[in-house]
């Protein structure tokens, strides 16, 4: 009995913290894509629908990133516009139209943000997309894997100044990629300037964040940085994991 009272108290607890470290998407705002098809092509369109009683100030960005059969390097067409949403209103923000017999990887990504330039909206559509295969991007592009009720997952993104910044990322990468653990949220490796002339690496996911060290150019010290963030991320997802599983319990 005092086992149970002690489980609902602590659920309680949970249920009053802020979800900032676990961002929800697609609730106030629903960034969907919607398709049409036929026998050569198929129509996109990037619609967003505002499910709350108030109007709300939003960015956008719509990317559609292109990679040849055989190719690694791929081709990316980017929008992003500010717009405004009426209280349960709709908008089409973008169309677009691909051709069923391209054989190139193409990805097309919707993400919408508030006004704060949090990410609170994501959709995605692929053709010719291997699975379960994480990818990195950089701050000009912005690419995703795989469908599945617009949830991302596996994505990297990388904005480094120096080299041992890529080093690191590489080595990240590589590590994060062997993982198999392909999270939701976007995972991101920033470089930043600190104090005269050395720079920090943060990693978060989303808003979260999970490590940051100034950088050196040590190739063990990098390698010693990366144990440590991905022992950080996965600290993260399962706490992520338990308490998903306690309010699904109780």
């Amino acid at each position: 009995m005092t086992s149970i009272f002690h489980y609902i108290q602590t659920l309680f607890f949970i249920l009053l913290l802020p979800f900032d470290g676990f961002p929800q998407y697609n609730t106030a705002v629903v960034a969907e894509i919607l398709e049409v098809e036929n026998t050569e092509f198929t129509e996109l369109t990037a619609n967003a629908l505002n499910m709350t009683e108030v109007s709300q100030n939003l960015r956008f960005v719509v990317s559609m990133i292109r990679t040849p059969e055989g190719e690694t390097s791929a081709n990316t067409i980017k929008k992003e516009e500010g717009f405004t949403l009426d209280p349960f209103g709709s908008k089409i923000l973008a169309e677009t139209t691909i051709n069923k017999s391209d054989n190139a990887k193409i990805i097309v990504l919707f993400l919408i943000y508030n006004d704060e330039d949090n990410l609170i909206g994501k959709a995605r559509w692929v053709q010719n997309e291997e699975k379960d295969a994480p990818l990195v991007i950089t701050k000009e592009e912005i690419t995703q894997i795989g469908y599945d009720s617009a949830i991302l997952r596996g994505i990297v993104t990388e904005d480094t100044r120096t080299k041992p910044g890529r080093d690191f990322h590489k080595l990240f990468y590589t590590e994060y990629f062997l993982s198999q653990l392909n999270a939701e949220e976007i995972i991101s490796v920033k470089e930043l300037l600190a104090f005269g002339r050395n720079t920090k690496i943060e990693v978060k996911i989303e808003s979260t964040l999970i490590s940051q060290f100034y950088l050196q150019p040590n190739e063990e010290f990098l390698k010693s940085m990366v144990k440590a963030t991905m022992a950080n991320i996965y600290r993260y997802l399962q706490n992520k994991k338990n308490i998903d599983l306690l309010i699904e319990r109780y």
